[in-house]
């Protein structure tokens, strides 16, 4: 897809046919756009990626979150996603770029996902609740330091996604 088409096409997925699963290649090619990603002072290494594919492990952290925050939005909070790729990210004593980096890691993988036809949703909530679910944190096997903080659901839209070719909203400008 063009890629100013892949721009404005780019769309938060909230609900997922459950039965279709992102091939292996589609995977890499949305690794390797984290990995093109702009990260602060060139710290690549203080950044880490998580496939998680563990449908008990996303019904687990599900039940976790829902148990302490409900939600109104059927299938929430992953809406039914096969893949979340976290992204972990070593903390300064006062972090700051970290969560800059992990942004611009997420929407590269989330605009490479819309390149190929996929769809995603950036999951943020979750990962206070993972934070304080050890169990469920240590079954990521995390690399000592790593702190999770966002990840990007990935899969097929239950619902095909148009392409567009202009924005979808307008953000005020001013000029100074």
């Amino acid at each position: 897809m063009d890629l100013f088409k892949t721009i404005y096409s780019r769309q938060t997925v909230r609900d997922f046919d459950s039965n279709e699963t992102p091939t292996p290649e589609d995977i890499t090619i949305i690794l390797r756009a984290a990995m093109a990603s702009p990260v602060g002072r060139s710290r690549y290494e203080d950044l880490h990626l998580t496939v998680i594919t563990d449908k008990e492990w996303l019904k687990e952290m599900s039940n976790v979150v829902n148990a302490e925050v409900p939600s109104s939005r059927p299938n929430a909070p992953f809406y039914k996603v096969p893949i979340i790729i976290l992204i972990s990210s070593k903390l300064a004593e006062n972090p700051a770029i970290e969560y800059t980096n992990a942004g611009c890691v997420v929407q590269n993988m989330a605009l490479a996902a819309r390149g190929l036809d996929l769809g995603s949703v950036i999951l943020w909530s979750f990962v206070k609740h993972l934070k304080k679910s050890p169990s469920l944190l240590a079954k990521l096997e995390l690399p000592e330091g790593m702190v999770p903080i966002i990840g990007l659901g990935v899969g097929y839209p239950a619902i095909h996604q148009e392409v567009q070719t202009r924005p979808r909203h307008i953000i005020s400008v001013n000029k100074i």
